[in-house]
């Protein structure tokens, strides 16, 4: 990103810029002027202090597609989401020869006979965020565990 600095002013205790981006030109405010003071103070320079304030924010489909496996085919566009286990068990261990010795799910103990019917629709079940649709999607997993696992992937992405 190419920030060209025309001028800084100073409204109401706030520094704000005049500056020119991609041949555009652009005004923003940076902040109050004793925190520009202190960040010139730490040696960043003004253009580091706008790139700062106006660097674009990933959105919320941006981050959703960074957490998990984008996926475009057929005029679809969906991002896929593994280690659904991780998602749904609070606490998930084995024993060496792969078997479940301890499950929990929201911190509360489940047998280990339910935990591997859980971990069966997981493995063989699927999540997926539809980007066209903007809705999260599922096939052959119980809607409690979908309802876990979508509050887990908003919570990564706030």
């Amino acid at each position: 990103m190419n920030i060209q600095i025309e001028k800084t002013f100073i409204a109401n205790n706030t520094v704000g810029i005049v500056y020119v981006i991609n041949g555009l030109r652009c005004a923003t405010f940076l902040g109050h002027v004793d925190m520009i003071i202190a960040a010139r103070e730490s040696g960043q320079t003004m253009e580091a202090l706008a790139a700062e304030k106006i660097a674009p924010q990933p959105s919320r489909e941006d981050k959703i597609i960074e957490a998990g496996s984008l996926w475009e085919k057929y005029g679809k566009r969906r991002v896929y989401f593994n280690d659904l286990a991780n998602r749904v068990f609070s606490d998930l261990d084995h024993y060496n020869t792969g078997n479940i010795s301890y499950a929990e799910i929201d911190g509360e103990k489940i047998s280990n006979s339910r935990a591997k019917r859980i971990m069966a629709d997981l493995q063989w079940g699927k999540i997926w965020y539809d980007i066209d649709a903007r809705e999260f999607c599922s096939k052959g997993i119980h809607e409690d565990h979908v309802d876990r696992i979508v509050e887990s992937i908003e919570d990564e992405i706030a």
